[in-house]
């Protein structure tokens, strides 16, 4: 596990001749929900937010995304993981987020306060606004 993010891990699953069922999240105040669709090599994100919490459920698609933060003194500390359908993971504030889509993916961003056009919760750590 991760303090940058964490993955949730179904809380249930049922099948039976009907189909199937998964409980894929239980946790959070979620105010806010966007449906994300990008094509293979696109690359997304490249930023952090102070203040929120976002969760990202994975529909379709390989996305490998590229979670980093700086660390006291000089540095970064970087993880990164590939998601797939089905997945459900939590980026933490103040981690940066970068999605490099690997496939076609469409995924479900849900986040913890409604982003205010006037004054959004979207930053760029310093000199890293060349790498966006």
């Amino acid at each position: 596990m991760s303090d940058m993010y964490r993955i949730l891990p179904r809380y249930f699953e049922h099948k039976d001749a009907r189909g199937s069922i998964a409980g894929l999240l239980n946790v959070g105040v979620w105010r806010e929900m966007n449906l994300i669709a990008s094509d293979a090599g696109a690359t997304r994100g490249h930023h952090y937010h102070k203040e929120t919490q976002e969760c990202f459920v994975v529909l379709v698609g390989k996305i490998h995304v590229v979670f980093r933060r700086p660390l006291a003194g000089s540095g970064w500390e970087q993880k990164e993981r590939i998601f797939v359908a089905g997945e459900v993971f939590i980026v933490e504030p103040t981690v940066e987020h970068t999605f490099h889509i690997l496939e076609a993916s469409q995924w479900i961003n849900l986040l913890s306060k409604p982003v205010d056009t006037d004054q959004p919760d979207f930053h760029k750590y310093a000199g890293d606004e060349a790498n966006t």
